[in-house]
């Protein structure tokens, strides 16, 4: 089906002299095209800084019954982002996330996962369209001062000859 407004009309008889109708409400639904993610920032990723991670839900309706999850590894990062928008037909969206990475968080996966919720009376198992995984380069905030070491200990020896 893809007419996503549609408001079907029941008509029926209370009584011999009286007919009355109904109007249905109908929900169309579309699971997403694609789920990705991404860093909104150059890696690598320096400790104890925030980064901000986008999960990229495409062409999915309705948005409203759309729950979004990031997750760490096998940990989400918090409960579902929220979605108000009340738009019928499918659209994209862009999920948004701040994070700041450890040094111990080197080569930890991130991912998300995009779940349409198709009321109480759909199937049990929603579904479910998830993201490849990408591979946080955490560097220890040490390293950006290594140059300004050595140019200081350069200086401070080229003072003393």
């Amino acid at each position: 089906m893809t007419e996503w407004d549609t408001a079907p009309m029941c008509y029926y008889n209370v009584d011999s002299n009286k007919r009355c109708c109904s109007t249905l409400p109908v929900t169309v639904y579309k699971p997403p095209d694609s789920v990705s993610i991404k860093f909104d920032s150059v890696e690598p990723m320096v400790e104890g800084h925030q980064y901000t991670l986008r999960c990229t839900v495409n062409n999915v309706a309705p948005i409203k019954n759309l729950t979004v999850t990031i997750y760490r590894g096998k940990t989400p990062l918090g409960p579902p982002l929220p979605v108000s928008d009340l738009q019928k037909t499918p659209v994209s969206k862009d999920f948004i996330m701040t994070i700041s990475p450890k040094v111990q968080d080197n080569g930890v996966q991130y991912w998300c996962e995009a779940k349409l919720e198709l009321g109480p009376a759909g199937p049990q198992r929603p579904p479910v369209v998830k993201s490849a995984q990408i591979t946080a380069n955490v560097n220890s905030s040490c390293i950006k001062l290594i140059p300004s070491i050595i140019m200081c200990l350069m200086l401070f020896c080229f003072c003393l000859v």
